[in-house]
């Protein structure tokens, strides 16, 4: 999905080209095919080949599957998702990262006003 999304289209051949592990092209289009059929992705006929694109977009999709992921490893509570993050990684770190994400949402609302 992420080539997917990153190429905003891609067909079977041009997802196999951007993986790095050794898989076959019947395997990228069986795996691409699996996605349409669970509504991932839709394709396009152009020509003699598909176009694969992404069906919900990739901020969108990132929410629902940081939804489910927190339902289903963390009981429903993002704290204790946040909590988990905090634990598992040097405070320095973290600092860091929730210091430049707070810039970025601050920068990103004063341009809404």
């Amino acid at each position: 999905m992420e080539i997917v999304y990153r190429l905003e289209g891609a067909t079977a051949r041009q997802v196999k080209d951007e993986l790095t592990d050794a898989i076959s092209y019947t395997t990228v289009r069986t795996h691409m095919r699996i996605l349409v059929e669970k509504a991932y992705l839709r394709r396009c006929l152009r020509g003699n080949r598909y176009i694969y694109f992404p069906v919900t977009p990739k901020n969108e999709a990132m929410r629902l599957e940081l939804e489910k992921l927190i339902s289903i490893y963390f009981g429903g509570s993002s704290s204790t998702l946040i909590r988990k993050v905090i634990d598992s990684y040097p405070a320095s770190n973290v600092d860091e990262v929730l210091q430049r994400h707070m810039a970025e949402r601050n920068r990103d609302m004063s341009e809404c006003i």
